[in-house]
């Protein structure tokens, strides 16, 4: 019985993964995510449930997935050092004995909409 278990786990784990996928920008604005491929002057981009053929000249930039990862963890890095910048001086203007800043209003952004931004970059 426990090892039932651990197999129902693991087999959880595996279908909670995310899906590695291309990122396709349309001049139009549009992202299709999949399995980008180009052929002669068609980019087919696959996807869970078919597959969506755009002409080559409707397609601003395709990203692959290393390329998306490497962009999110180089803004990862960007933040959390940003994050230490502020940790820094926000101790500094205590040691000084000025009043905190006022608290800011934190920006939202859907993880679709920071990799349309990325891929625009």
């Amino acid at each position: 019985m426990r090892g039932t278990w651990w197999v129902l786990l693991m087999l959880a784990a595996l279908l909670d993964a995310p899906a590695r996928a291309d990122v396709v920008v349309l001049v139009d604005g549009r992202v299709l995510h999949g399995t980008a491929a180009q052929v002669d002057e068609v980019v087919v981009v696959r996807q869970r449930f078919g597959e969506t053929r755009v002409p080559r000249d409707a397609v601003r930039s395709i990203i692959t997935d290393v390329e998306l990862a490497r962009r999110v963890e180089a803004e990862q890095a960007k933040r959390a050092a940003d994050a230490e910048q502020a940790k820094r001086e926000l101790l500094a203007r205590a040691d000084r004995g000025a009043p905190p800043p006022p608290p800011s209003r934190l920006a939202w952004e859907p993880d679709a909409e920071r990799a349309a931004q990325l891929a625009a970059e």
